[in-house]
């Protein structure tokens, strides 16, 4: 697949225009996936080139951060999924004020038109664009009448009489319900980090972890959770057991850990990149009076853990 940051930089070809969706996509969950599919679907009906038009960070980024949502996924873990579904172009636009200040007619007239050259256009069935979210699917059919494009607007997917969306998906990983967020997307949810050093105090008990930080990505509920990891895109998946929490047995402060404790696994981790699947929550994070009695409680956790992921396959 071929990234674009740099849109002056595409040249547009008659012989292959594009099929292009627009979206942040944020979670490539299944409402962007029945999108993202049938991109890829009209793109070899029409013997175009399936594409996206994303932005490199949510533009609420830069236009309320105060109120900006948290990263459901990392750059390469959507791109990842971009190319997984066949899409063969991506334009990662940068997002700033200039750019949020083009009309949606503009943007469509001058870049996605006259830049790009579109054959179609796909968008969500709530989609907006342009300055003050003025763009919508009505709006862009009249442009279409106008250039010669056509217009694709997809129904809203529903899981459990409720449309799916990034914001359930966010709130379902915010309250620790795992297996509505795989519902909502097709698979497990899972976070992406690099290891960095802990205080060492699993090892000490004979429970090592491997640890990440949240960064601005949406932050499970504290707890404990049956989870798989998969280390540095290796193909196979480690069963694990995580905590996400403040550590309340060791005081340690009101910074939340993520932890994982990959079972049969004996290599070090420090500085490698992760992935964390999170399958099912096991019970909310607890203080201990005694290193001892935490030991026996997460040798509790990692029997149902096994348990648990001996029936949840890995996707």
């Amino acid at each position: 697949m071929r990234v674009v940051e740099k849109i002056a930089s595409f040249k547009k070809s008659s012989r292959r225009p594009l099929v292009l969706a627009l979206g942040n996509f944020d979670g490539i969950h299944r409402g962007h996936q029945c999108l993202l599919n049938y991109v890829v679907a009209q793109s070899k009906k029409l013997g175009g080139q399936p594409a996206v038009f994303t932005f490199q960070e949510h533009p609420q980024h830069i236009l309320h951060p105060a109120h900006a949502p948290e990263n459901l996924q990392s750059r390469d873990q959507k791109m990842g999924f971009f190319k997984q579904l066949g899409i063969q172009v991506c334009f990662a636009q940068k997002f700033d004020r200039a750019f949020s200040k083009l009309s949606a007619e503009h943007f469509v007239e001058k870049i996605l038109v006259k830049r790009l050259g579109v054959r179609e256009i796909c968008l969500g069935y709530n989609a907006r664009f342009g300055r003050g979210r003025a763009g919508d699917a009505d709006l862009l059919r009249k442009l279409g009448r106008k250039f010669g494009f056509e217009v694709f607007q997809a129904e809203p997917v529903v899981w459990r009489g409720s449309p799916v969306s990034s914001t359930a998906v966010r709130e379902a990983v915010r309250q620790g319900k795992m297996d509505l967020a795989a519902g909502l997307l097709g698979r497990n949810w899972s976070l992406e980090g690099r290891v960095v050093r802990g205080d060492g105090r699993g090892k000490k008990i004979g429970f090592p972890t491997a640890n990440i930080k949240p960064g601005n990505f949406v932050c499970p509920a504290r707890g404990v959770y049956a989870a798989g990891v998969r280390v540095a895109n290796q193909k196979r998946i480690y069963s694990a057991v995580v905590n996400v929490g403040v550590r309340p047995s060791f005081q340690t402060g009101d910074s939340v850990h993520i932890e994982a404790h990959l079972l049969n696994f004996k290599s070090s981790l420090y500085g490698k990149k992760i992935e964390i699947f999170f399958v099912s929550r096991l019970r909310h994070e607890k203080k201990f009076s005694s290193a001892d009695l935490l030991s026996r409680q997460i040798k509790k956790d990692i029997q149902r853990a096994r348990s648990i992921l001996k029936k949840n396959k890995q996707k």
